[in-house]
């Protein structure tokens, strides 16, 4: 899926609307319809596949997390994220010929920030959210490669490190995570908001689909 410098204007334009949870303004039509998502038998097995593997991303994080902030509290947990969270995620399809990370328009660390393909799909998961519909998962055919992409969505226990500085976001805490990152753009969500997305590259084999 290709952008043009109007359509990437737009989105980002869009997303950092939303995503600063401003969501009385109309936005434009979806860049990916919604009869381009409806997929073939083999594209639902990659579908299928894509759901098990971020779903175990998913659970291994927060597993991990859970598992941080009983050791050493919250301060303990953005640690764990700071140095593990980026190749903790990739390696769990390590030797698979596959790629997988996490992309955000409101990025903690910049090497989530979304390319132009990432933003397309953030942009549509924004438009659903805006016309009342729960984002879907989506799988791409672009660059000669199948992108299998799940939105993350904000649940409760999320809030103690991403929610609104002084209220469930601790001051001190947030100190701390501008410490390590200064120019984190992901706090004041509130449970059920759009986070961002799961980006599942298959390697050679869904490149033939």
């Amino acid at each position: 899926m290709r952008l043009s410098i109007f359509n990437l204007a737009l989105l980002s334009l869009i997303v950092l609307t939303a995503c600063s949870k401003k969501e009385e303004e109309p936005i434009p039509e979806p860049v990916i319809k919604a009869e381009q998502r409806t997929y073939s038998e083999s594209e639902q097995r990659y579908m299928a596949i894509g759901d098990s593997i971020t779903t175990l991303v998913a659970e291994k994080l927060k597993a991990e997390l859970m598992k941080a902030i009983s050791e050493g509290g919250y301060e303990n947990a953005i640690q764990f994220c700071n140095i593990n969270a980026l190749p903790f995620t990739a390696n769990v399809v390590d030797g698979t010929g596959m790629t997988i990370k996490r992309v955000s328009a409101d990025y903690r660390n910049p090497q989530n920030k979304p390319d132009d393909l990432e933003d397309g799909v953030i942009f549509d998961y924004t438009y659903d959210v805006h016309v009342g519909e729960a984002p879907q998962p989506m799988l791409i055919k672009a660059e000669g490669k199948l992108h299998y992409f799940k939105p993350i969505i904000v649940q409760s226990f999320c809030l103690s490190c991403h929610g609104t500085p002084g209220e469930e976001l601790n001051a001190d805490l947030y100190e701390k995570i501008k410490k390590l990152y200064p120019d984190d753009l992901a706090t004041r969500y509130k449970s059920g908001h759009l986070r961002g997305a799961f980006h599942l590259v298959f390697g050679d084999e869904g490149k033939k689909e």
